[in-house]
């Protein structure tokens, strides 16, 4: 018997130490550990020191999530994936934290995550646990500085004697939460992934613009609650439009954009270039075009799986959005292939080609499904023109030119950056990839232009066309 037990204690200990969070790295996981046991001890005690209210608080509670889960349903059935970039949950969740006793904004998020999990996209275990808490501990700071500032659950009078200021309050409050929830969640992405920007983490003008929407549709609906939790109904079907004009506009701008990355995919980042080209040789400002490929990037995907190769491709989309401009213009073109353009002049890509390709480099790439948190080494060869500014071409011609350069840099030896100005047609010869390689072209003796080589092995060379 005492061997039996034994024997089911030690199978239980290794089913826990399989447990996939386990796998990440260690500041990731403290965060995780500390948010969940944050949120379990902040339930226990408010439910002790706050309790749950009356049954009028209860209907309240199971009002929202019930227009929640609606909501979803709703979404799930147009075919929109469950817990999109965008659900407006916060509409539902943030006057559960302003106006019901504490312990209910630390359960808002459970039931529309189960739900997800359930009848959407089924997530890791422990990532649900960890969303649901940092959203309930958001939701709970949120409701503590709500209170301090307004009373404890003011009434359905004071919303009309005191709106001004009450409204006020709930701003700030959810402002509060969007922030709390925001930077958790991020902290915890980034410290599993160092190589990804908190600013990609937190997200554009344009996402905090549509966070602030959420927001406000919030405190609206904390207001008409408060007056009755009947005008939940007729307010359904509008919040149920508003999610439809931003899914609208979500679909728009995903018609736009890599669905791996993020980034601009090939159609709309030429059609951007043509833009961007329009633009600078009217106001006669240099521009740059930089075409980037990772170097036998096929390795990658042999020795570890198509869905590590996949991570590391965010993780590249990533150092781009940090080493470059909100402004500058970023794309896939399928592949392993990234294309950039910015404002600069030949000295300036220069520097910030390398600058690229030294951080990636330098910075090995962990993803969530490498048990032995060893990242995965990539380089990256690169190639650049500038359409210096008193000069005139179409986005063809620079497109070929930085072509040209990449293949240069690649038959140079890889893991280096060749950078030359667009001088003259380029000659392109018949070669596999997005774009056809300028082989014998570029840096040739015919063209009479040299070619510097750093000498150092430790250091890729910088090849530059005069």
């Amino acid at each position: 018997m005492m061997r039996l037990m034994h024997v089911r204690q030690l199978r239980g200990l290794l089913a826990v130490r399989s447990w996939p969070v386990w796998s990440l790295p260690r500041p990731a996981l403290a965060v995780v550990l500390v948010v969940d046991v944050a949120a379990g001890t902040a339930l226990l005690t408010s439910s002790v020191f706050d309790g749950y209210g009356n049954a009028r608080d209860l209907a309240v509670f199971v009002a929202f999530c019930a227009s929640a889960l609606f909501c979803l349903e709703i979404a799930r059935r147009l075919d929109e994936p469950t817990g999109a970039h965008l659900d407006l949950m916060t509409v539902w969740t943030l006057p559960i934290a302003l106006l019901l006793p504490s312990p209910f904004a630390l359960l808002a998020a459970v039931p529309d995550n189960a739900w997800s999990q359930w009848r959407g996209r089924p997530s890791l275990l422990y990532r649900r646990i960890f969303t649901v808490a940092a959203i309930g501990l958001a939701h709970f700071a949120g409701g503590q500085a709500f209170r301090a500032m307004a009373g404890v659950h003011p009434p359905g009078d004071e919303w009309g004697n005191h709106a001004a200021a009450l409204l006020a309050a709930a701003m700030i409050a959810g402002c509060c939460c969007a922030a709390i929830n925001a930077v958790l969640i991020a902290a915890a992405i980034q410290l599993s992934n160092p190589t990804t920007s908190w600013r990609a983490l937190l997200g554009d003008r344009e996402m905090l613009t549509i966070y602030g929407v959420e927001v406000s549709t919030g405190v609206t609906m904390t207001a008409l609650v408060a007056q009755s939790p009947v005008l939940i109904l007729p307010a359904l079907p509008a919040i149920i439009l508003l999610h439809r004009s931003l899914l609208h506009r979500q679909l728009t701008a995903a018609a736009r954009t890599d669905a791996k990355t993020g980034l601009l995919n090939a159609a709309a980042w030429q059609r951007e270039l043509e833009r961007e080209l329009d633009r600078a040789m009217r106001k006669r400002t240099p521009i740059a075009v930089m075409l980037m490929d990772l170097d036998r990037f096929k390795s990658v995907n042999d020795t570890h799986g198509h869905l590590v190769g996949d991570e590391v491709l965010v993780s590249i989309a990533d150092v781009l959005r940090a080493e470059l401009r909100n402004h500058d213009l970023i794309g896939r073109f399928g592949g392993e292939e990234f294309v950039a353009t910015f404002d600069a002049d030949l000295e300036q890509a220069t520097e910030i080609a390398e600058r690229i390709r030294r951080c990636i480099a330098t910075h090995p790439f962990v993803t969530d499904r490498m048990a032995d948190g060893v990242g995965v080494a990539v380089t990256a060869s690169i190639g650049v023109t500038v359409l210096e500014a008193d000069r005139r071409a179409g986005a063809d011609e620079l497109l070929a030119a930085a072509d040209a350069s990449l293949y240069a840099a690649k038959t140079a030896g890889r893991n280096r950056v060749h950078i030359a100005p667009l001088a003259g047609p380029i000659r392109t010869a018949s070669e596999p990839g997005r774009f056809r390689r300028a082989a014998a072209s570029v840096g040739s003796a015919a063209r009479s232009e040299h070619q510097r080589l750093s000498p150092a092995p430790e250091r890729p060379a910088i090849v530059e066309q005069d």
